[in-house]
């Protein structure tokens, strides 16, 4: 069955809402039931999908390809890093109880917004129902179109919580990397996040803000010649070297302005910490800068310029920081702040078509 487009844009708008709605019951009762519920609303609304998103056929093409093949034919792809051990290992489970589309679609998307809810209650246990709904709201689409890469998302940044909380745990948070890189094989550029953010810890606001300049200096005028480097060892994967092929560069690039202007909303609201701690908020700042980072690649590289996408669940985070700064009402603060992400969503799904994800079909 096909929805019209309102319809559509109905369905996925009542999806979000009764997440909110769920996620705001768990926190305010704490029964563990509407926590369940509000990770399952959106997992199994998304599963229920048949041709929706531009990467769906994709999907549904892989899990039959990798179903019926050889057993044998697995290693080739792994080595060839053309698919993650975890996606061919799901696919021959599931074949083996007979289970087809939905249950793979379902199985990623439960592993995204389970990570999501978790890291929601990490950032802010007091406004954790606002920002888990505000994630699944972004997250969502990109559930549908690249559910790999999406699960990946949602553990790494648990991952950079972890780093934050527990530095010193070295074998779990490994096993962790280990984990998101079996997800998506994308997650092994992001390694000098996990180095670089801890340290940058150790310094005052206006040392970070001067190494972040410097930061995007090196990656809008020195790191292209790192990218040709890397190209020319051959050490990269040929499935992704052409994509690393460096461009002429693009006029807009969607990442760099969202994070730019994110760091910017957030650097005119600082507020002086009197506190001789570091905090997770500040913590959070250095993690969308290390997004901006890479998102300033994009005008040279398109798929490093993608792994900007792996800091999304701290720019929905910075974004509540920067509306919560301001001296107005709770409430009045939580409308803003779903609105926009509301709004965001519309325009980019409903106006401009992007991704591919309205009109909604459902799986017959």
């Amino acid at each position: 069955m096909t929805l019209s487009n309102i319809s559509s844009i109905f369905f996925y708008f009542s999806v979000f809402a009764l997440t909110f709605l769920f996620a705001f019951l768990h926190q305010k009762h704490q029964k563990k039931a509407f926590a369940v519920v509000s990770v399952l609303i959106p997992a199994i609304a998304i599963a229920m999908r048949f041709g929706v998103g531009t990467d769906s056929m994709a999907y549904s093409e892989m899990f039959d390809v990798v179903s019926e093949e050889p057993l044998e034919q697995a290693i080739p792809r792994i080595t060839a890093f053309s698919m993650e051990p975890t996606a061919i290992f799901l696919i021959r489970i599931l074949d083996r109880f007979a289970f087809g589309h939905f249950a793979f679609y379902f199985a990623y998307s439960l592993l995204t917004f389970a990570c999501l809810f978790f890291f929601a209650k990490k950032l802010d246990k007091n406004n954790a129902w606002i920002i888990f709904g505000a994630l699944v709201l972004i997250m969502l689409p990109y559930c549908i179109n690249g559910m790999r890469q999406a699960a990946a998302i949602s553990l790494f940044a648990l991952l950079l919580l972890r780093v934050f909380e527990k530095p010193s745990a070295l074998l779990s948070n490994l096993a962790l990397f280990l984990l998101a890189f079996c997800l998506h094989f994308s997650a092994i550029i992001l390694i000098p996040v996990l180095f670089v953010a801890p340290a940058l810890r150790r310094f005052s606001a206006k040392k970070v803000a001067i190494f972040a300049t410097f930061a995007l200096l090196c990656a809008l005028f020195i790191f292209p010649k790192f990218i040709t480097l890397l190209l020319d060892t051959g050490l990269m994967p040929g499935k992704y070297a052409n994509t690393l092929e460096l461009y002429g560069g693009s006029i807009i690039n969607f990442d760099f302005v969202i994070f730019l202007s994110l760091a910017a909303l957030l650097a005119l609201t600082r507020k002086k910490n009197n506190s001789a701690s570091f905090s997770l908020n500040t913590y959070s700042v250095l993690i969308i800068l290390c997004g901006l980072f890479y998102a300033s690649l994009g005008f040279y590289s398109a798929y490093i310029g993608r792994m900007a996408d792996y800091f999304w669940p701290f720019v929905v985070f910075g974004f509540w920081l920067g509306i919560d700064r301001f001296k107005d009402s709770p409430a009045l603060k939580r409308f803003v702040f779903i609105a926009a992400l509301a709004g965001y969503f519309a325009l980019a799904y409903f106006v401009l078509g992007n991704s591919q994800i309205i009109p909604f079909r459902l799986l017959s």
